[in-house]
């Protein structure tokens, strides 16, 4: 058996540096392509799964928050005042966040140079809070105490894609309204 076993082993190792000796054929964009995977999780690792936001066990009512490339859809859309817990369900294959702002509607916000909503410029009282970055495939919850009125939902994430071009997701459509009644 041990003389077997030297033999399998021997096997294994030459399988191995067979394999090592084709993964390396020089080609600079496999190499390349390993190297944006390795970045990518690394990025992924770096991002909290989820920090939730308040407490649930609070809640009055509870409103599901579709999140996407690039959507932000609730369900139920209206909503009884009190204190609610948004459940954001992150469907796309981005980070994504959800900020809550009591405003009229999305083009009452302010803005800032790059489109996004300028979040230090909102009225006294308007930002409600956020359920900060978390990854795709993950639901993270938020509860916020929300009166009678209109509350603006996006994601206000602006980032620099791996061409060097500019993605901002809240202009590209990541924002609805909620009612609250």
């Amino acid at each position: 058996m041990r003389g077997r076993g030297r033999m399998l082993l021997a096997l294994g190792i030459a399988i191995t540096l067979v394999g090592v000796a084709c993964d390396d054929d020089g080609d600079d964009a496999s190499s390349k392509e390993k190297t944006d995977t390795t970045a990518r999780d690394a990025e992924h690792e770096e991002r909290p799964e989820c920090e939730v936001v308040g407490d649930a066990s609070k809640a009055t009512s509870r409103v599901s928050v579709l999140l996407s490339e690039f959507i932000v859809t609730p369900e139920p859309a209206e909503v009884a005042a009190g204190t609610v817990t948004l459940a954001a369900d992150n469907k796309g294959g981005d980070a994504h966040e959800l900020v809550v702002v009591k405003a009229a509607d999305a083009a009452s916000l302010p803005k800032a140079d790059d489109g996004s909503v300028d979040e230090d410029a909102l009225p006294e009282g308007a930002f409600i809070g956020e359920i900060e970055p978390f990854p795709s495939k993950t639901t993270c919850e938020g509860t916020f105490t929300l009166g009678v009125g209109s509350y603006v939902l996006f994601c206000n994430i602006v980032e620099e894609e791996e061409d060097g071009t500019i993605e901002n997701h809240f202009t590209n459509g990541m924002v609805a309204t909620l009612a609250v009644t």
